[in-house]
């Protein structure tokens, strides 16, 4: 036998307008990271693609040490960088 559900959704509209706030600065997180992500590839490909070998190493270092770090860290440490005071 099949259990019925009754789904409650009236605590969300509670919180309706944080959830959309939510929603809203995830997209600019998005937006912001993926366009981020493009401009430093097309920066950086064509360097690490450079036959002279002053360009090409330090770049391919950058992109071995961010490439070695998880993705949780560095989503930590921007979290923290945002929400930390400016230091003077």
């Amino acid at each position: 036998m099949i259990p019925s559900y009754h789904w409650d959704f009236s605590t969300l509209l509670e919180y309706h307008d944080i959830l959309v706030d939510g929603i809203l600065m995830t997209f600019r997180v998005l937006a912001l990271s993926l366009s981020s992500a493009v401009l430093l590839g097309l920066i950086l490909a064509p360097l690490r693609a450079s036959q002279k070998r002053w360009l090409r190493l330090p770049v391919q270092a950058v992109i071995e040490v961010v490439r070695a770090i998880p993705p949780l860290v560095l989503i930590d440490d921007g979290l923290h960088r945002q929400t930390q005071p400016a230091l003077l």
